[in-house]
């Protein structure tokens, strides 16, 4: 059940949408209900997303040096600069939350290579059983 509103809508806007509803045999209401839902993403996207893969990206662009200079170390990115390091990734988080209580920092493991690989399980159904 939603909740109904009125909408001023510009007119050739409206004589779009109710050309388009008569084509395909549906409702104007239906046809901008659809539109409207359509505009929103699906999940929530984080509004600091850009300020992480800014990192992420510092991150990667920088792996070589970290991994002769960390290697295994956990590294705090920070603005595109690695701020701090700990073989403790416990350890390194607790000294960042106490400096940069709310910034966007980026804590990783600096392994030799860059990407880790996923693996992902299927279920897989037998019938007749």
């Amino acid at each position: 059940m939603g909740i109904q509103v009125t909408l001023d809508v510009p007119e050739n806007i409206y004589h779009e949408v109710e050309q388009i509803a008569q084509a395909t045999q549906r409702d104007v209401n239906e046809l901008l209900t659809e539109v409207v839902i359509r505009s929103f993403p699906p999940f929530y996207t984080d509004p600091d997303q850009d300020k992480m893969q800014r990192e992420v990206d510092a991150f990667e662009a920088m792996h070589a040096t970290l991994w002769e200079k960390y290697p295994n170390q956990y590294v705090a990115v920070y603005q595109g600069q690695v701020i701090d390091h700990d073989a403790d990734e416990m350890r390194l988080i607790g000294r960042i939350r106490a400096i940069y209580p709310d910034e966007i920092i980026m804590v990783d493991q600096v392994l030799p290579q860059l990407q880790r690989e996923l693996v992902f399980r299927s279920p897989r159904f037998a019938f007749g059983l």
